[in-house]
């Protein structure tokens, strides 16, 4: 399948660039993915981000990659005060025309994985969050209490977040199920596009089955 290059609009007016994955088959829910943290290179062309949108497919679900305000051609700019979170919402939206009333699985990968968490509305079915930096949240993120389930790869050589203080910030969220990819860290070199995406699949499948 080929992508889209398709374009967002925030609820304060910017316009993000984004590339739609549409996908064969009869479609269980509709995926948005959010990238890594903006001022660290991270874009929609994100190896993770990737790898999270063809599980997405493999699963015959569309899927969006977006870029955050700031990036590339997408308008506006990174303001460290969470506002893209609109981002995710405008993602949402246009998702929504893509998918009509299926869920919609919100993921995301470090930074898009936290900022992530940070959405919560009706149309979420559920989260995949790979690698987020929990330690960036004084306060549990809005989604932690959520009913929704909740799904976290961490890597068990996090540079960021060490498993054992994943765990203890999770203690008390609700409906969440934490997975930890052996061998890898933060960044995930060579994890994904190889036997390993064999993870991302079983996630896929696990947040559709949530959501069903």
């Amino acid at each position: 399948m080929h992508d889209e290059l398709v374009h967002l609009t925030t609820i304060d007016n910017l316009i993000l660039d984004g590339d739609l994955r549409r996908a064969d088959g009869h479609a269980s829910a509709g995926f948005v993915v959010c990238h890594p943290h903006p001022l660290y290179g991270g874009n929609r062309h994100d190896m993770v981000v990737a790898a999270i949108v063809e599980a997405a497919n493999r699963a015959s679900c569309p899927a969006l990659a977006f870029d955050f305000r700031g990036v590339g051609a997408s308008q506006g700019e990174h303001d460290g005060n969470g506002a893209e979170r609109l981002d995710v919402a405008a993602a949402i939206d246009l998702m929504s025309h893509v998918v009509g009333d299926l869920p919609i699985i919100v993921a995301g990968y470090s930074f898009g994985a936290a900022t992530a968490l940070t959405v919560v509305e009706p149309r979420i079915g559920a989260w995949i969050t790979v690698a987020p930096p929990l330690g960036m949240f004084s306060t549990p993120p809005v989604a932690a209490h959520d009913h929704r389930h909740k799904f976290i790869l961490m890597p068990d050589h996090d540079q960021f977040t060490s498993i054992a203080d994943t765990e203890l910030s999770i203690a008390t969220w609700t409906n969440t199920t934490l997975t930890v990819l052996a061998g890898a860290d933060h960044f995930m070199a060579g994890q994904f596009g190889t036997t390993k995406d064999s993870v991302l699949d079983e996630l896929v499948s696990q947040a559709i089955a949530s959501v069903s």
